[in-house]
Formats: structure tokens, C-alpha cells, sequence
């Protein structure tokens, strides 16, 4: 969706920047016929939607930081709940999961510092910004999800060793 509004900017802005207003000043009112348009109404409705378009990209920047800045919150509030549950354990697994979760936190950490620029950035570099971004947020997620299926599993594992006789 926001693909075509700048789709839609750059083809007001080239319409716009293919009109030579000296040539529309020489016409004469006869040969401006009903319907016709001057190059001063052009550039005033591109202008306008340059205006609008970038407002509307601010809004969509910010509504998209606002989503990540939840997304986040949820995460460090589950990352914590599992660094919980590893620290209560006493094994190797323990001390194997609280490196796999430190590594997950570290990521998650540098995540939240790419959003502060992404947040900083300007309107114009968010586009180019948001796609890399959100290539890092689906790996940080891809990742604690590795850890919390690992700890499972090793815990499931564990207690199913100690059930034996």
C-alpha cells in the first residue's frame, strides 16, 4: 500500500516537472480551451500531494514504530518469564539456556537501538530503514522461539530421565 502512494507521488511530480510554465504563459487565453490546465494548478496539486504523502508516511512510520514498541514489550516480558524458569533449574541446562537467552537479549537490545534510529529517522529513510528492520525483528523472534523449544524439550527431557527408577 505504501508502494503506491509513492507510485502515485512520483507520477504527480514528473507530470509537474514535464511542464514548462513559460510555454503555458505564452498561450493565449483563446487556446486554453475549457477543460485545459495550467502548469500553476499542476504544481499546486502536487505540491498538495507531496503534502499529503508525507504526512502520510509520518503517520504510517509512526503507527509501525508504536506496533514494534508492543511487539518488544511482550518479548522482554516472555524473555524474562523464560531467564525465570532457566535460573530455577540446577543442571547444565541451566547454564547452556542462560548463554542461549543472554545471546537472545543481546540481539533484542541492539533491536531496540535500531528502533531509536528507525524512530529518529526521517520520513524520506524510513522506507529504506523499515525493511531491514523488520528482517531483524522477525530473527530475534525466530530465535527466542528456538530457545523456548529447546528449554522445553531439555526440561521435558529432564524430568523424564529423574521419573525413571
Amino acid at each position: 500500500m505504501r508502494k503506491q502512494g509513492w507510485l502515485v507521488l512520483a507520477l504527480l511530480l514528473g507530470a509537474s516537472g514535464g511542464c514548462d510554465q513559460a510555454d503555458s504563459s505564452k498561450r493565449s487565453s483563446a487556446e486554453k480551451g475549457a477543460g485545459e490546465v495550467s502548469a500553476d494548478e499542476v504544481n499546486k496539486e502536487a505540491t498538495e500531494a507531496l503534502t499529503a504523502a508525507q504526512r502520510y508516511a509520518r503517520q504510517q512510520k509512526e503507527e509501525y514504530t508504536e506496533q514494534v514498541r508492543r511487539q518488544l514489550s511482550k518479548l522482554d516480558e516472555e524473555l524474562e518469564e523464560l531467564e525465570k524458569r532457566a535460573g530455577q533449574t540446577k543442571d547444565a541446562l541451566s547454564e547452556e539456556m542462560r548463554e542461549q537467552l543472554k545471546e537472545v537479549r543481546d540481539q533484542r537490545e541492539a533491536l531496540g537501538k535500531r528502533l531509536d534510529e528507525l524512530s529518529s529517522a526521517s520520513t524520506e529513510a524510513w522506507t529504506d530503514v523499515e525493511a531491514g528492520f523488520e528482517e531483524a525483528l522477525t530473527d530475534l523472534e525466530q530465535a527466542f522461539e528456538r530457545a523456548a523449544a529447546r528449554f522445553e524439550q531439555e526440561k521435558s527431557k529432564g524430568s523424564a530421565e529423574t521419573e525413571r527408577p
